[in-house]
């Protein structure tokens, strides 16, 4: 059979699809999904798809985590099916709602379909609101979650660009941050992002930051736990803080 998966674009995470469609077939399922046991529903991943399963593993439902128990079945937006059936569902969609998404169609098929979760116990890094944006950024800095990436067998495919290295100028100084091309560093980094061609002026003080591509930020400037979006300027204001559970954000090509 020909198959298609269905792959999120705000969970990261690293696993083989050629074994999940070997899991699949073997179960012999309709679909599956891929999800996630977690222990903090209260408080994280509020509004997003849990499912409902029974002993079985088989999914009853997929619901919105709406933060009232503790421990759910967090949904990794990942679906796997064969190729009829996905043209199906489609059409089924399709006359049913033009608001249908695949998940709406799937769920209300739960009942006469053969749908299964496969448990997931990697590693994910979910971006379902700017906290939890900044949060999974910010995990990419410890070096075991970084083994996830930096894997020989597993390359990373990307547009690059063909500029400079990134220079040091005087008192120019990092710690446990990634620093990407073309970058002039003139101040002290510690913990944070830093994108291409982002200019850090002199004695400037960045921490627990994420610094988007070709942003400056001007002599003396003190920065914590910010996120500066593409080719902004922090030029005036010069000091500005936010919290590792409430960063503060400058908006893309806005002047501070």
């Amino acid at each position: 059979n020909d198959y298609v998966i269905i792959a999120p674009v705000n969970f990261i995470y690293k696993a083989n699809y050629a074994d999940l469609l070997d899991q699949h077939a073997a179960s012999g399922a309709d679909v599956s999904i891929l999800y996630q046991r977690i222990d903090n529903a209260k408080d994280s991943f509020l509004k997003c798809d849990v499912l409902t399963l029974n002993k079985q593993k088989g999914v009853l439902s997929i619901d919105e985590n709406l933060g009232a128990t503790k421990v759910r079945y967090l949904s990794l937006g990942t679906y796997i099916m064969s190729k009829q059936v996905f043209i199906d569902l489609v059409k089924k969609a399709r006359a049913t709602s033009s608001m249908y998404w695949l998940k709406d169609i799937i769920n209300e098929c739960c009942r006469e379909m053969d749908i299964r979760a496969i448990n997931y116990r990697g590693h994910v890094y979910p971006i379902y609101d700017f906290a939890s944006y900044y949060a999974s950024n910010m995990k990419m800095l410890n070096d075991e979650n970084m083994k996830d990436f930096n894997d020989p067998d597993w390359p990373i495919y990307t547009r690059t660009y063909d500029s400079a290295p990134t220079i040091y100028l005087k008192n120019g100084t990092t710690r446990s941050s990634f620093i990407s091309n073309g970058c002039q560093i003139s101040g002290n980094v510690q913990n944070s992002i830093i994108g291409r061609s982002v200019i850090i002026g002199k004695n400037a003080q960045i921490e627990g930051c994420i610094i988007l591509p070709e942003a400056v930020i001007g002599d003396n400037a003190v920065l914590k736990n910010v996120i500066v979006d593409k080719g902004a300027r922090v030029i005036h204001k010069k000091d500005l803080e936010g919290t590792e559970t409430d960063p503060l954000y400058i908006g893309r090509r806005e002047t501070v």
